[in-house]
């Protein structure tokens, strides 16, 4: 395995790219992630992930605090994003009816003047059988452990889907649903994320539930938003949840949760049935992370890699102990200008690399 690490300039900040040499065919439609959108409402990027790597300086209609989804068509066009809060168009304008997708308290807070909600939580993915259609998905933030002096007050407690129509507004879309409550819980403060269904037409959505070991799973289908399983299993999260990420393998054979405070989670997961299981032992870092972390696996599944602030770690999901496989890959260098450029959330790109932001 080699390692080539870049640093790519632009005006919202820096990208660590990762060069992953043994690349192989991503799981999903990589078309319809071929685009991303990073920034503010006058300071931002629009990635492009063609032939070659292009980045463009634009100025995006929303702001982007912490949850950024986007989605393409077929030929890798881009289609519109969001932030959890607002939905912008391909022409970088709030789309019709595309405001306010997170009543509740972000909507006082965060969701003010086209800003977005401050961790991951949101999702776009296809309507099943219905082309055209595009489902998003978010949590909120409420305050249901308000008055509990050991645990932080607020936390989401609905998993929420609206749904997009492409052919409306003259191409440009429209949300024609919204804030349609597919779960009322108390859940974790990050971590909702998707996964396409072995069947290459449904999709599986994962939402950890708080102080719990345990994760609502929805399938996706063209029936609609069907109601969840809640999976117990493995170790329990703390009330500390916050700053971390979650992701399934591009196979759909493994589940991963990270964070500082709960460290390294790692389960398999069934693409065709949406059964968790075989939790691996929890992996913490505590001498290499503040609070920020990202985690991506490699294009063909076997490698896991963890960004902790300073360092970027990789496992080997096909080792007897993961934990025992680690290796550590890259260090921040301390460089500063002003600020420093640590390691954070990561995902992994059409072209094969993974971006560490």
């Amino acid at each position: 395995m080699q390692f080539l690490i870049k640093k790519i300039a632009g005006r919202v900040g820096i990208l660590i790219l990762i060069i992953i040499l043994n690349h192989t065919l991503l799981y999903c439609q990589k078309e319809r992630n071929s685009t991303w959108i990073l920034g503010n409402t006058t300071d931002g990027n629009l990635v492009r992930f063609n032939d070659s790597l292009s980045v463009s300086l634009i100025d995006p209609g929303i702001d982007f605090a912490g949850s950024n989804s986007s989605i393409s068509d077929l030929e890798g066009k881009l289609l519109f994003y969001t932030n959890s809060c607002w939905v912008a168009n391909a022409e970088n304008k709030l789309m019709k009816n595309g405001d306010t997708i997170n009543p509740g308290e972000l909507k006082f807070g965060f969701c003010k003047n086209l800003q977005g909600a401050p961790s991951p939580g949101c999702v776009i993915t296809e309507y099943p059988g219905r082309n055209n259609r595009y489902y998003i998905f978010n949590i909120d933030i409420d305050i249901p452990y308000f008055g509990i002096d050991s645990f932080f007050g607020s936390a989401p407690q609905r998993v929420m889907y609206h749904i997009v129509d492409m052919t409306r507004d003259s191409g440009k879309g429209e949300v024609i649903l919204k804030n349609q409550i597919a779960l009322y819980d108390t859940l974790g403060r990050a971590s909702l994320i998707a996964c396409r269904h072995a069947n290459k037409k449904d999709f599986w959505l994962i939402a950890p539930k708080s102080h719990t070991n345990c994760y609502f799973v929805f399938l996706v289908d063209k029936n609609g938003v069907n109601k969840p399983s809640l999976q117990c299993l493995g170790e329990r999260w703390s009330d500390l949840d916050t700053q971390g990420q979650a992701v399934f393998s591009p196979n759909g054979k493994h589940y991963a949760r990270m964070n500082k405070w709960n460290g390294l989670n790692i389960y398999d997961f069934d693409d065709s049935t949406g059964q968790l299981s075989n939790p691996r032992p929890r992996i913490m870092f505590n001498q290499d992370t503040f609070h920020v972390t990202g985690l991506s696996f490699s294009p063909n599944s076997r490698y896991l890699y963890a960004s902790p602030l300073y360092k970027v770690i990789q496992f080997d999901m096909q080792s007897s102990n993961i934990e025992a496989s680690r290796i550590d890959i890259a260090q921040y260098d301390g460089f500063r200008n002003p600020y420093g450029t640590v390691f954070y959330l990561s995902a992994l790109a059409p072209d094969g690399r993974i971006y560490i932001s």
